[in-house]
């Protein structure tokens, strides 16, 4: 029987995204891998409750570990928040690996919280203007996510942006940003857990990983050093190697 990975991906991307991920670790590994795609994003549709949007999609994820055998997930950014939730109240977890993980909400968006109010309105814009328009009105917001916005962004970025149903958007960022959700004390008795940074991410501070670490208590780190938040735009080859030694066993980087 071949062995499974089930892979989660983050805020504003489709499973799509993965889509070279998962034909990397097939061609390096035995590892078979699905896609998993959060409500509300790339093809789903959305859910009435938009605002809980991560946790209904744990739920979905937590129904599939129990009807499928998982030897791996893995998850990033908004993914990873999705997967602690998924796997903190089941018995038999599966090994799991957090790519720049969000976690007990996200103080470096804190400012976004004063734009709420029109925050809708942009996530409508951004359905209708060109690809160049949108590059260089965000380009204040993409600067937090890449280290070099024109080298790195690809038309997949934008079109799984617009893709994004609006609300189910808005109203996830601003869960994430308040979000106060902590690890079970046992989490990680249970199950081995991998995490990969990137020493320049933006987005996911240090205050984050160093909570995540102190909840979790035991697991293996990786560093990408000088990495953005988009890691698998930006350092896909590398990402990619670090994923398959770990799935390998070889967890020296």
């Amino acid at each position: 029987m071949d062995k499974r990975i089930l892979i989660v991906h983050g805020w504003m991307e489709s499973s799509k995204r993965y889509n070279k991920v998962k034909e990397y670790i097939e061609s390096n590994t035995e590892y078979r891998v699905e896609l998993f795609e959060c409500y509300g994003f790339g093809d789903t549709t959305a859910i009435r409750s938009r605002n809980k949007t991560i946790p209904y999609s744990a739920l979905a994820i937590s129904d599939k570990i129990s009807t499928n055998s998982y030897d791996y997930i893995i998850g990033f950014s908004m993914g990873t928040s999705v997967i602690l939730r998924a796997l903190d109240e089941v018995i038999n977890k599966p090994k799991v690996i957090l790519i720049n993980p969000v976690y007990s909400g996200l103080l470096s968006l804190l400012p976004v919280i004063l734009i709420t109010p029109i925050l809708p309105v942009v996530f409508i814009c951004i359905k209708y203007i060109s690809t160049e328009a949108l590059r260089i009105l965000g380009k204040p917001f993409l600067r937090l996510l890449f280290n070099n916005v024109e080298r790195n962004t690809d038309e997949l970025f934008y079109k799984d942006i617009r893709k994004a149903d609006t609300l189910t958007a808005v109203s996830t960022l601003l869960y994430m940003i308040l979000d106060d959700w902590m690890v079970s004390k046992d989490f990680s008795r249970d199950t081995e857990v991998n995490m990969i940074i990137s020493t320049n991410d933006k987005v996911v501070t240090k205050r984050v990983i160093r909570k995540l670490k102190e909840d979790l208590k035991h697991m293996n780190e990786f560093r990408i050093k000088d990495a953005s938040h988009m890691v698998f735009m930006e350092n896909f080859s590398e990402v990619c190697l670090i994923i398959c030694s770990i799935l390998k066993g070889k967890l020296v980087t």
